[in-house]
């Protein structure tokens, strides 16, 4: 093997470990303090505005009854949780409309 990929490998090798610490550390984290009632500061609420495509392939926003959705202060999502840095950038959800079905 060339020198170059494997110092490629190597180091993507590298970056996965860590990353993977990473979670498990964040994971082990979230973990303890939700066991001893410390999540308070973890968890927010986001508001989440629907949209849905009308005639015309127009995009309407539906802005009179937002959703909350919990979201943790998290870099990974854990316990079922989406990140809030996520959730606040996806806080606009495009709503499909229910196809027909043949019979």
């Amino acid at each position: 093997m060339h020198p170059v990929l494997r110092l490629a490998a190597r180091c993507l090798l590298a970056l996965l470990v860590l990353v993977a610490a990473a979670y498990c550390v964040e994971d082990l984290m979230v973990r303890y303090r939700v066991s001893h009632k410390q999540a308070a500061s973890l968890f927010s609420d986001v508001p989440v505005y629907q949209a849905g495509e009308v005639k015309g392939g127009r995009v309407e926003y539906y802005f009179d009854q937002p959703r909350t959705e919990a979201c943790l202060h998290t870099v990974f999502p854990h316990l079922g949780v989406a990140p809030c840095w996520y959730v606040t950038r996806h806080a606009l959800q495009q709503v499909a409309e229910a196809q027909p079905t043949r019979h």
